[in-house]
């Protein structure tokens, strides 16, 4: 009798397990694209940026990663999160005070992986053949040193329009920014490259998105409803949520109909969306 029970059981169980279908509604055709934060997110091991949580990323099945962009005092463009090197790697200072060759001796802290180095963007594309098919977006951040600030941006911009350009990511690459006049001047010299503002809220975001032209919002899941999503969409603005952290959040995300996700959970992520 008990293993009659199990028989009858098991059918219910795998009722129970049943996987949810999304019906997306969004400017990307009913997909969202699955990027991952920082490469592999916050729960991996990798430090966030670093090589191996962005090639990490890549192998899971997703559609591609979201990557924090500085520039060094050499004008080399490399991915690193954190406003100074001092938490997470053996440097200290801000990534825009030291020279390429001074980062070359960097390594990140964080165990088991303290062999990661500082990740160079345009030799990293260069090499990494499995990035060919990928998406990525570039989180640019200005953690300026001394001197004049405009100068710093225009020299930050034409260094990442020749990586997009000399990588061929200019057609599957986003570029996001807090900074209106860096994106006004991103658009009006290449309006090809797809640009969002990252801003505070999603009033302010689709404000901004729509005075510039620029193509989307990059904003916090929680900081915005579907209903303001569907607003965005309404004005012809591409959603880009962040703030994902978990596998709910993954969920909440999917029903909220944005365009791209940036995911600390990539796997369940990419098995939802499946």
């Amino acid at each position: 009798m008990r293993t009659n029970i199990t028989y009858l059981l098991i059918p219910l169980a795998l009722l129970g397990c049943k996987k949810e279908e999304f019906d997306v509604q969004n400017l990307n055709g009913g997909v969202i694209t699955v990027l991952g934060h920082g490469g592999s997110g916050i729960h991996s091991l990798y430090p966030l940026d670093s090589p191996g949580s962005i090639s990490a990323c890549l192998y899971t099945g997703a559609d591609g990663s979201e990557i924090d962009v500085q520039m060094t005092l050499d004008s080399v463009l490399v991915a690193f999160h954190d406003e100074t090197l001092d938490a997470s790697t053996s440097g200290t200072g801000r990534v825009s005070e030291r020279t390429w060759e001074e980062l070359t001796a960097v390594r990140y802290t964080n165990l088991p992986y303290q062999e990661e180095r500082i990740l160079r963007l345009d030799h990293y594309f260069a090499s990494a053949s499995f990035t060919q098919d990928k998406q990525f977006t570039f989180d640019v951040k200005f953690y300026a040193g001394s001197g004049d600030p405009q100068a710093y941006t225009g020299v930050f911009l034409r260094s990442l329009i020749r990586l997009l350009d000399s990588a061929g990511l200019a057609g599957r690459a986003f570029v996001e920014s807090q900074d209106p006049v860096f994106l006004a001047r991103l658009k009006e010299e290449r309006p090809d490259i797809r640009s969002y503002i990252y801003p505070a809220t999603f009033g302010q975001g689709l404000q901004v998105a729509d005075e510039l032209g620029l193509f989307g919002i990059t904003v916090d899941t929680d900081q915005c409803t579907p209903e303001q999503i569907a607003e965005a969409h309404a004005h012809g603005r591409w959603v880009t949520l962040w703030g994902v952290y978990s596998k709910d959040d993954n969920e909440a995300a999917i029903r909220k109909n944005p365009d791209h996700i940036q995911t600390d959970r990539i796997e369940h992520l990419v098995r939802l969306l499946d």
